[in-house]
């Protein structure tokens, strides 16, 4: 859902805050939950967007995971001597190779196969000794320090990059949430009035959209909350149902910050309620039907 302020118009709502108004609500702030029904928070990001999340925090898991792991091993391990199995040259264009080693901790033998650097390559044929730092608790995680092995190398950049993604997913994920954080702000700290629908709107586009223009009185930007002497009309993106269900002309109940009365909300459309039972109105009366 989406609204976007108007030009002030003609038409003349009832006067900010009147007490009909007043006793529908709570005074703020309010508890909000999701209004039965409507989507839960993350179900108003498209699945996209989910699944590049979900795929951008896995990344960061594993970043997080090879920089931490290799860390503790130099960090906590201890060093035990070990004998080169086999080699084997890197890809051609690159200055790297393979080098295959054993060692043993508490009397088990291990294997494991890291890259060097050709120089460090030339000088390990089978039999040489190296250097390995492993974790007594953790024998199969082992990092070739003598000569140095590549494991490890990269990771910071990887994690740079990890957390660049992420960060740009969550704006994305942000951008995404706005309107219905925005709404659920709205029914936690808005000021209720009474506005008048004005007209309906059926989106053009390739995808079925639906909005309601409405008019309401509240302060100008930077008044005191008393004074009601500015005439807002502002769009809201409705669903269907609550589009069909209104009609110009209705009396609706209206949420707006205080702080910018521009930004405003028709309460019964909001994807969040006032979860206080005393608050909700009676049925059908303040969802844009006029009361008898």
């Amino acid at each position: 859902m989406g609204h976007e302020n108007m030009e002030p118009t003609n038409h003349e709502p009832p006067e900010s805050r009147s007490p009909a108004v007043s006793g529908r609500l709570p005074p703020p702030p309010r508890a909000a939950a999701r209004r039965p029904g409507r989507r839960g928070l993350l179900g108003h990001a498209p699945l996209t967007v989910r699944l590049l999340c979900l795929g951008g925090l896995g990344l960061l898991l594993v970043a997080l995971w090879l920089v931490a792991s290799s860390w503790v091993v130099r960090r906590f391990g201890m060093t035990v001597p070990g004998e080169v199995a086999a080699r084997s040259p890197g890809p051609k264009g690159t200055r790297e190779g393979r080098v295959q080693f054993t060692y043993v901790v508490k009397g088990q033998e291990y294997s494991a196969e890291e890259a060097v650097d050709e120089a460090a390559l030339d000088r390990l044929h089978s039999g040489a000794q190296v250097q390995v730092r492993v974790l007594s608790a953790w024998p199969s995680r082992p990092l070739l320090v003598e000569p140095a092995g590549h494991a490890g190398r990269g990771n910071g950049v990887a994690l740079a990059f990890a957390l660049l993604g992420n960060v740009a997913l969550g704006v994305l994920l942000r951008r995404c949430l706005r309107e219905p954080l925005k709404q659920r702000a709205l029914v936690r700290e808005g000021i209720a009035t009474e506005g008048v629908v004005v007209r309906k709107e059926v989106g053009s586009g390739r995808r079925a959209s639906w909005g309601v223009q409405y008019c309401y009185r509240a302060p100008r930007h930077g008044a005191a909350p008393a004074v009601a002497d500015k005439e807002w009309q502002v769009r809201m993106a409705v669903g269907r149902a609550d589009f069909e269900a209104v009609q110009v002309g209705a009396t609706v109940l209206v949420l707006y910050d205080p702080r910018q009365p521009s930004r405003s909300v028709i309460y019964p459309f909001a994807a969040y309620e006032a979860i206080d039972p005393s608050a909700d109105p009676p049925s059908g009366e303040w969802r844009g039907e006029r009361p008898a």
